[in-house]
């Protein structure tokens, strides 16, 4: 460390200088580059599209309002809901890595993920812009600061119900902060489309409502209560006049049921993958708020399991035979089994519930030198690439999503076979998955078309793939509250 500081002293003028001409660099290399800049939106979830701001930001990266509605590839990007990323800045090598996609590479082997695309990370509607003057034309103010959500009540002041869209990144934060102080809560499995003097809105499949009688708290404190909650989440929360609508289910309707407050345990220790239990430990406790008890495997078979109505299984614990048959038991009561990546070899080994595997594409060559075996292995390997998958809006796990596709990251090779029911695989990959990334043309074929999500009989559930990778893959961190918070509603 001594030897570096002195180094880096010595060459000073050096360095600055080399640092001085990679952005002086940028800005020439920014007009050669056929793309002139990004533009990007999420209209439906401002929580998820602020914290990409917010990223952007940080590694200063500007970006700017847009001035103008604009349609590219089918999608409009509003004024006011848009903004621009142009490529022209000093930061261009990193702007452009951040949002374009790759699939070409020189080399087969890497030291981490092939593929770093945020917006995809982030889910986000976006398109590359290849014209200057469009971009001269469309950039309004530049952001200093991530824009904040700012949550409101609607609510004339005696209302028969509240009610909220799942769509909002924060909505499981509100879900979970109501039912925490005991008010009840119910969930829409239909559309419905509301109207008064007040209010007409559409409301989607996941639409959480909240009556306003039969609650711990009333009239004025359920009040206070809905109003604080929407501003800490950053969400819109609505009350109603009456539980009649216009068109879709009544809010009196058995479609809407009510929803149990998750009590989570999560079994970490011996067998475990660290890294998944960690990610899933992060986002429940530090951006939902939602406690999860973590249970050594050491000490499962000893655990009072009717206290938790929802189990996460992230690896391969070593749990007596005992142990199983008593996890067994507890989901025939009706509690949610969540298996997680390479949790799902193991509740398909311990029989819980019926997992068939694509078998991996073995290596075709006849010949090999022993010195490259290890390179050989790897260069057969998903090191972490972004695939396409194709939602089921209607199901419990996809409540929320309000595009049919989604991508997706995957950094294993685990590739299950279709569950039996038809209904029971609600996110599966599309026909031509690979969006950015390394994938060999064998591991392609083995992807197509296989679930990314299953549901085994009622309360099994299985999420193949790593919907929380790193704490920046917000784009899928809902399915996996979809488990959580609706996996008790499967039938």
């Amino acid at each position: 460390s001594l030897s570096t500081l002195k180094a880096g002293l010595d060459l000073k003028e050096k360095l600055l200088e080399n640092q001085r001409n990679f952005y002086k660099d940028a800005l020439i290399q920014a007009d050669k580059y056929p793309v002139k800049g990004y533009l990007f939106s999420e209209p439906d979830d401002k929580g998820r599209v602020n914290e990409f701001i917010r990223i952007l930001l940080a590694h200063q990266i500007k970006v700017y309002n847009t001035t103008r509605d604009i349609t590219k590839n089918g999608t409009v990007y509003k004024a006011g809901e848009s903004f621009i990323a142009p490529l022209k800045q000093s930061e261009y090598r990193f702007t452009r890595s951040l949002f374009e996609t790759i699939k070409d590479f020189t080399d087969s082997l890497f030291y981490d993920t092939s593929t770093w695309t945020l917006p995809l990370a982030f889910d986000l509607n976006y398109t590359a812009l290849n014209v200057q003057k469009e971009i001269d034309g469309l950039t309004g103010q530049e952001l200093l600061t991530s824009p904040v959500p700012t949550g409101k009540l609607e609510s004339p002041d005696d209302p028969y119900a509240y009610l909220f869209g799942w769509n909002e990144y924060f909505s499981p934060k509100a879900l979970y902060a109501l039912q925490d102080a005991g008010i009840s809560a119910r969930v829409s499995t239909e559309k419905f489309f509301y109207s008064d003097e007040n209010l007409k809105k559409a409301f989607s499949y996941g639409t959480i409502m909240i009556p306003a009688s039969g609650q711990p708290y009333s009239g004025k404190d359920l009040y206070e209560i809905m109003e604080k909650t929407a501003s800490d989440c950053g969400i819109t929360i609505y009350g109603v006049k009456t539980g009649l609508t216009v068109e879709g289910l009544d809010l009196g309707s058995s479609r809407i049921p009510v929803l149990k407050k998750p009590r989570v345990a999560m079994i970490v220790g011996e067998g475990i993958n660290s890294n998944d239990a960690g990610e899933i430990w992060h986002l429940l406790d530090a951006r939902f708020k939602i406690p999860v008890t973590l249970i050594n495997s050491s000490r499962f078979g000893t655990t009072d399991l009717d206290r938790y109505n929802v189990i996460i299984i992230a690896g391969s614990p070593d749990i007596s035979s005992s142990a199983v048959d008593n996890l067994k038991s507890w989901n025939r009561k009706g509690g949610t089994l969540i298996g997680f990546e390479s949790g799902n070899n193991w509740i398909s080994r311990n029989k819980l519930a019926e997992i068939e595997f694509v078998p991996e594409v073995p290596d075709k060559r006849r010949d090999g030198v022993y010195l490259n075996r290890n390179a050989d292995t790897q260069a057969q390997q998903i090191p972490g690439s972004i695939f396409e998958t194709k939602l089921d809006l209607t199901h419990p796990l996809c409540f929320g999503y309000t595009r049919e596709t989604l991508p997706v990251f995957k950094a294993t090779e685990l590739v299950a076979k279709k569950d039996a029911s038809i209904y029971s695989n609600p996110v599966k990959y599309s026909d031509t998955p690979l969006l950015s990334g390394y994938c060999t043309k064998g591991n392609i074929e083995r992807i197509k078309g296989a679930p990314m999500v299953s549901i085994h009989g009622s309360r099994i559930i299985s999420i193949y793939d790593d919907t929380n990778f790193r704490a920046y893959w917000y784009g899928t961190n809902k399915i996996f509250l979809n488990a959580i918070f609706f996996g008790q509603i499967l039938r």
